[in-house]
C-alpha cells in the first residue's frame, strides 16, 4: 500500500477547518524562511469562517489520513471571489481570454485556490487527488477553472503545469508583485 492509498480527498466538513487553519498558518509566507519558502508558500491567510463561505460558495476538499488534515484545495465561484482584489484582477482579465476555444466567463469558470499539502505528502499525488474531488463539485456547474500563482512560488507554478496539465494564460501584476494566471478545462 502506498502513502496515497491510505489517502482520502472529500469535500471538507466544519470538523476539518481546525486543521485546514493550522496546515494554512504552518505555510504563510510569512511564517516560512527563504529556502522554506522555496518549496512552496500561502500568500493570503484566512479564518475557518471564510473556509465555510468558500465550501458553500463552490467547496473546499481535504486530503486525510488517518484523521489528520493533510491537504487542501478551495474553489469559489466568481462572485464570491470579486471581494478579494487580487481575483478580482483575474476576472477582470477574462473579456478576449479563451481555453479550447472557448471564451472565459463569469458563469462558465471558477476560481481554483488556495491549496496547501504538508511537506511530507507534496510529489506523490495528493495534488491530483485534491483535483479530481474538486472537479467533481465544480464540474456540474462551470467548464474552466482559474487560478493565480505568485511568480515567486516556482515549485507551485510547475506542479500545477506538469501534474494538472493547467496552461499559463496570463501574466499580471497587483500592488507590484508578479503573478501567474493558470488554467484549464474541467469538462
Amino acid at each position: 500500500m502506498t502513502e496515497l492509498d491510505q489517502i482520502t480527498c472529500r469535500r471538507a466538513t466544519p470538523a476539518d477547518y481546525p486543521g485546514i487553519t493550522t496546515l494554512q498558518h504552518s505555510n504563510l509566507i510569512g511564517t516560512l524562511t527563504t529556502s522554506e519558502a522555496e518549496n512552496g508558500f500561502l500568500s493570503i491567510e484566512f479564518s475557518e469562517s471564510q473556509f465555510d463561505e468558500m465550501n458553500r460558495d463552490l467547496g473546499v476538499v481535504v486530503a486525510e489520513q488517518n484523521g489528520e488534515i493533510v491537504g487542501y484545495m478551495c474553489g469559489v465561484s466568481t462572485v464570491y471571489g470579486h471581494q478579494f482584489q487580487i481575483l478580482r484582477a483575474m476576472t477582470e482579465m477574462f473579456e478576449h481570454i479563451s481555453i479550447a476555444s472557448t471564451e472565459l466567463t463569469r458563469d462558465n469558470t471558477f476560481i481554483y485556490g488556495p491549496v496547501c499539502i504538508t511537506d511530507a505528502f507534496r510529489g506523490n499525488g495528493v495534488l491530483s487527488c485534491l483535483f479530481e474531488a474538486l472537479k467533481e463539485i465544480a464540474k456540474h456547474n462551470y467548464q474552466f477553472c482559474i487560478l493565480f500563482i505568485a511568480d515567486a512560488n516556482k515549485r507551485s507554478l510547475h506542479a500545477h503545469m506538469r501534474k494538472l496539465g493547467m496552461i499559463e494564460i496570463e501574466s499580471f501584476m497587483v500592488k507590484g508583485k508578479p503573478y501567474h494566471m493558470l488554467g484549464v478545462q474541467i469538462r
